[in-house]
């Protein structure tokens, strides 16, 4: 669950229309993701932020490194969203790196049951993942997936 300040940062993610291709060392970019690739239910179409490590090379590509765990990778630009940064602390950044990792996506719900203490359970069958797991109400109810297949069984 993201808290206020999360959600802040979240809402204020903003985008540039500069250039991609005029990337520098030190800057910051967010990442659209590939297919099936999880990704954060907040903001379901770009990962991130990433500081850019190294210019844009010949192959139009730029390397990159994640906030969360200094990890590198080179990345074609056509994946590569610039990113204003100038209005966020270090930690803030951080903050919104780390919520990529923290957000699983309910794709399908296979099943439910209610238990003895008439709590509902779900099935969910994950984006990105093959093993459903079974949720509470409390934790999924309110996903697109939830809602969908509430509507469908009547509940």
């Amino acid at each position: 669950m993201i808290n206020e300040a999360q959600e802040k940062i979240v809402d204020d993610r903003q985008v540039s229309t500069e250039r991609r291709s005029s990337l520098k060392p030190h800057e910051y970019v967010l990442l659209r993701p590939v297919a099936n690739q999880k990704v954060s239910k907040v903001h379901p179409k770009l990962l991130g932020p990433f500081e850019v490590q190294k210019e844009v090379t010949d192959r139009n590509c730029v390397t990159i490194k994640s906030l969360k765990d200094s990890k590198q990778q080179t990345i074609p630009l056509k994946r590569i969203v610039r990113f204003r940064h100038e209005r966020y602390t270090m930690p803030e950044l951080r903050q919104l790196a780390e919520l990529d990792q923290e957000v699983y996506i309910v794709d399908q719900v296979l099943s439910h049951r209610v238990d003895a203490d008439g709590m509902i359970w779900y099935m969910c069958k994950w984006v990105g993942y093959d093993e459903p797991s079974e949720e509470p109400e409390s934790g999924v109810g309110h996903t697109p997936a939830v809602l969908a297949y509430k509507t469908l069984k009547d509940l």
